[in-house]
Parts: C-alpha cells; sequence; structure tokens
C-alpha cells in the first residue's frame, strides 16, 4: 500500500531540480460549521493556481476522537492518486506522481475526504516540515520543487466544529460628520459565550476614540468589560476590548440574537476629507472568543469570522460585482459587470484577473453609458485583463450593468477576481473633485465571481 509514497520519494531526491521558477498551488482543507453528531461529512480539498503539476506530497492532521475516518475519493484526473489515513490515527497522508504535467481549473478538489463526526472540534492542518507538503512540475526529466513560502498562504487550514465562534462586523459609514461618531460593532451567532478578546485598528489622524462605550446590555449583567486604545505599527492605534462573564452568582449562557450590537463606541470624527479603515487584527490570541466553559472557539478562515469596516466623510467608490455562472463548454459567453453607488464618475480603471486557456478574452463593451464615453480594454498576460473608462461624469442606478465582457470559455473552472493589492489597479474618479475615491475595505467594494462547466440536460 505504500509503494507510490516510496517511488514518489525516490523520485524526488534522485530527480531534483531545486529551481523556484513557479509558485505551488495553493491547497486548502474546506471548513465544516455545526455538523450533527454521528453524522457523516465531507471535506474537499480545494486548489487554486494548479498549473502544469507532476507530484504532489501532502500531510493533513485532525483530531480522532473528533472525526473518523471512512474514506477518500481522488479527482478523477489524478490517477493512481495514493493515501493512508490508517498508519497513523488523525493523520493522513498523500501523494501522486506522473511523467506529465497536469492542471486543473481552480476551486477543483484533488480529492474528498469522508468522516464520521464524534462531536468536539478539530483542526485540519496541513504539516509542513520537512517537505511534507509539496507540489513538483516534470520539466525536462527533473521534479522541480515549487515555490511555497510562506507556507502558511500555500497552505490553508479548516476545522471542524459544533461550535464556532461568532461573526463580528465593523460597520462601513459613509457620509460622516464632524464630532462625536457611534460605531457599533455587530455579532451573528453568538451562543454561550463566556470571554471576549477584540483588536480594532484605526486610524487616529482621522477619528479619535474617546474612552466611552456602551457594551450590549446582556452582557453588562453577567460579566465586565475592558476597553482602551493603544499605539499600533504605521501611526495607526489598536482599541483592545474584551469580556469576562461573572463567575457568582453561577453564569448562565450569553445569547445575543444575530445581527445584536455587541458594543458601540464612541469617536470624534477629526476630518470629512479623511478616511479611515477598522480593520480586526488577529494574530491568534488579539481576536478570540471562548465559550462558557473557556474553550477557545475556533474562527478559521479569519475573513469569514471578522469583516472590516471603514469610516468617510465623502462619498465612496461603487461596489463592482464580478457574477458567479455556469455555462456549456465551447461557448463564447457574455460576462455582466454591475455596479452600483455609482455616482458622478468620470472615470475608472478595473483589473480582473481570470483563468487562461479556460477564458480568452474577446472584447468589452459599455451598454448603458453615454456614447461619448470612451473604453480600452488590453490583455497585458494571459490571465489579466486591464480596463479603462472615461467621460465628463455619470451616475448610474443601483445594479445597473457597467460592462459587458466577452469571452470563449473552453470549460473547467475559472476565477473572476478583481485585483487591487497595489491600492492602483480598481479606481473611480469623483468628476467634481477629479479624485479617486475611498474604496476601502477592498473586499466590500470588488465582489469576485467565477464560471463554472455547465452541461446542458
Amino acid at each position: 500500500m505504500k509503494r507510490p509514497a516510496l517511488i514518489l520519494s525516490i523520485i524526488l531526491s534522485i530527480l531534483s531540480g531545486y529551481l523556484f521558477s513557479q509558485n505551488a498551488p495553493v491547497t486548502t482543507a474546506t471548513s465544516v460549521i455545526n455538523p450533527q453528531i454521528g453524522s457523516v461529512i465531507t471535506v474537499p480539498v480545494k486548489i487554486f493556481n494548479f498549473s502544469d503539476i507532476s507530484s504532489i506530497s501532502l500531510r493533513l492532521d485532525y483530531d480522532p476522537t473528533v472525526l473518523s475516518l471512512i474514506g477518500c475519493v481522488p479527482n478523477p484526473a489524478l490517477i493512481d492518486f495514493f493515501v493512508d489515513g490508517s498508519t497513523t490515527p488523525g493523520r493522513i497522508m498523500s501523494s501522486w506522481y506522473s511523467l506529465s504535467g497536469l492542471s486543473l481549473g481552480d476551486q477543483t478538489p484533488i480529492f474528498v475526504l469522508s468522516f464520521k463526526y464524534n462531536g468536539g472540534t478539530t483542526g485540519l492542518n496541513w504539516f509542513t516540515n520537512d517537505g511534507n507538503c509539496e507540489y513538483t512540475r516534470f520539466d525536462g526529466g527533473l521534479y522541480t520543487v515549487l515555490n511555497d513560502l510562506p507556507k502558511s498562504e500555500f497552505y490553508l487550514n479548516g476545522m471542524v466544529s459544533g461550535k464556532t465562534a461568532p461573526v463580528t462586523i465593523a460597520p462601513m459609514i459613509n457620509f460622516a460628520n464632524l464630532g462625536n461618531l457611534e460605531i457599533p460593532i455587530l455579532v451573528n451567532r453568538f451562543n454561550d459565550i463566556g470571554a471576549i478578546s477584540l483588536t480594532l485598528e484605526y486610524d487616529p489622524a482621522t477619528m479619535i476614540y474617546q474612552d466611552i462605550f456602551t457594551g450590549n446590555t446582556s452582557l453588562n449583567l453577567s460579566g465586565n468589560w475592558l476597553v482602551g486604545s493603544q499605539d499600533a505599527p504605521n501611526g495607526k492605534k489598536y482599541l483592545r476590548i474584551s469580556w469576562l462573564k461573572n463567575e457568582t452568582p453561577p453564569p448562565q449562557p450569553v445569547n445575543l440574537q444575530d445581527n445584536s450590537t455587541l458594543i458601540t463606541l464612541l469617536f470624534n470624527y477629526q476630518d470629512t476629507l479623511k478616511s479611515s479603515e477598522l480593520t480586526w487584527i488577529d494574530d491568534g490570541s488579539s481576536c478570540e472568543y471562548s465559550d462558557g466553559n473557556y474553550n477557545i472557539l475556533l474562527d478559521i478562515p479569519p475573513h469569514e469570522f471578522l469583516i472590516n469596516g471603514s469610516v468617510s466623510g465623502i462619498l465612496t467608490g461603487p461596489v463592482v460585482v464580478a457574477p458567479s455562472f455556469g455555462a456549456p463548454p465551447n461557448t463564447d459567453i457574455t460576462i455582466p459587470v454591475i455596479v452600483s453607488g455609482f455616482y458622478n464618475i468620470s472615470a475608472f480603471t478595473l483589473r480582473m484577473d481570470y483563468t487562461p486557456g479556460v477564458l480568452t478574452f474577446l472584447g468589452a463593451q459599455i451598454p448603458n453609458l453615454l456614447p461619448s464615453w470612451s473604453l480600452t480594454a488590453s490583455t497585458p498576460v494571459d490571465g489579466q485583463l486591464i480596463l479603462a473608462g472615461n467621460n465628463s461624469g455619470t451616475s448610474l442606478s443601483d445594479s445597473t450593468v457597467l460592462l459587458n465582457l466577452t469571452f470563449h470559455f473552453q470549460e473547467g473552472t475559472s476565477f473572476l477576481n478583481w485585483y487591487d493589492a497595489d491600492n492602483t489597479s480598481c479606481t473611480f474618479t469623483n468628476a467634481t473633485s477629479g479624485s479617486n475615491l475611498f474604496d476601502k475595505p477592498q473586499p466590500a467594494h470588488y465582489i469576485n465571481g467565477n464560471i463554472i462547466t455547465y452541461h446542458c440536460p
């Protein structure tokens, strides 16, 4: 049963071309939240940027008292995929190799694990030490090990839990007035909580915390708050928020309805021409919830549990949405780009990344704007679309189609991702001020999509 893994080890040790010319795929263990005890659950292991791959080596660890492994179904494209989940309880070793490169669409599972859920919480953690997690490309007779540093960005852990942390939401506030400004922090899935630790980053050049807060009444009656600010890197401030339930009289579980206000923070807003992001800082313990028995609740991946916000005294940029849908293979398709909050805009630039080979760009049109609008579209590299438009100033109703993008769709799966990590690739310009509009947090302004193969019945 171990022969494929042994062969892979020998090949990689003899035919080693360690040239980090290509990044490894991003590998994600899917989280499962609130399964029923005794039920069978499935955990797809998905990949992103899986291009020209010739070998796989992965180790996934979990708590065998929480999960009992039932089986594994590999992707059919991975012929002779090897899995060992029985030698060491709580450890799954998997490997595969080929003498040619294989590419798979983004978010495709490379294998799907099935478990019996016994109750409790466990991480699904990639063990990345000593080459336990590694991808290679077959190149000129050699297996080239692909770059996967830092490991935490290429191997994304998951979890299985019947009890997870609440979702904590910082607001997006536009047209804020000078002076005192209340910032409400909302929560969802807030059940049986015994302790809270949160860290919120803000810009003190834009807003100053007034050392005044209003806690949720239920938490005020059953515990104690501690809230204060401290210096943070890059001239920012951290607001530390903590709460601990009382031990006497005997504590009762604290539960809140969804969209309840956890705490309201009082700031003084200093300058309507400035904006501040409201960013949750999570280093493991800086944003953390515990249940009534002080067991730390899992919050992986953090972006699904901690929702960032912003404060701005000016009009913010539009919300731009790329759709998610299915299409028959080998067809020409039109992808609508939908906008809301598109007010008095004189120019925009947008960058959309997609999967080359799955999609081939054919053209772009502006269907709803004035004829005087000009549009340019270019693909400087495969899989990258740059769009730019300008006019004297236009406003559109919410949920209007700004652009129609035409592609030839081969088959498979392609992401439709807006790229703005450099803060310049996606911008909207206000016609009156001539300045770019505030668009933070970026995931709230630029909504990604995807396209998958749909076979008509």
